[in-house]
């Protein structure tokens, strides 16, 4: 994809685009290590309340146009820490989702949305932002190391057995 990018927040007109490149971000976790589900309709539900969040005032979905197209995203929030925590932090963000077209990767999309992301969250009073890496997913390690993250702890998951009795108990 050829040409300059432009990173803006999303419009309602580009909800269903982005429902489809969120789709296929949740493909790619699943695929390198991400447990929990979806249910049936996750797509039509994810983009609903992208839809719902597009005024909020903490929350942001940004996208990158490149040469006319939709080419990534990241989806944003500010979230208040618990009081326990140091005061001046103040507030943290989170970069929920972030993706990039195949053919848009290599031309520093992801940096351009990354800078909108963080720019957002300074006027927003955060001083910390947070974000999950699935575990078999090196690039994205590396991607997000290179912009000044570290790991801080692992998330882990489990199901909880069925609560059935067995039969002949």
């Amino acid at each position: 994809m050829k040409g300059g990018c432009e990173v803006r927040p999303a419009r309602a007109g580009d909800v269903e685009r982005l429902g489809a490149m969120w789709q296929a971000l949740y493909d790619h976790q699943h695929a390198h290590g991400m447990i929990l589900p979806l249910a049936a309709d996750a797509r039509e539900r994810w983009e609903k309340s992208v839809a719902e969040r597009l005024d909020s005032p903490v929350a942001r979905v940004f996208v990158a146009e490149c040469a006319g197209r939709v080419a990534g995203f990241l989806s944003a929030q500010v979230k208040r820490l618990p009081p326990m925590y140091d005061p001046s932090v103040g507030k943290s963000g989170v970069i929920a989702e972030i993706f990039v077209e195949e053919e848009a990767r290599g031309q520093r999309v992801g940096d351009r949305l990354v800078s909108a992301a963080l720019a957002w969250f300074e006027a927003a009073g955060a001083g910390t932002v947070e974000l999950q890496v699935v575990p078999d997913n090196p690039g994205g390690l590396r991607f997000w190391e290179r912009h000044g993250w570290r790991v801080e702890c692992h998330q882990l998951r489990r199901e909880i057995p069925s609560k059935k009795v067995p039969e002949g108990s």
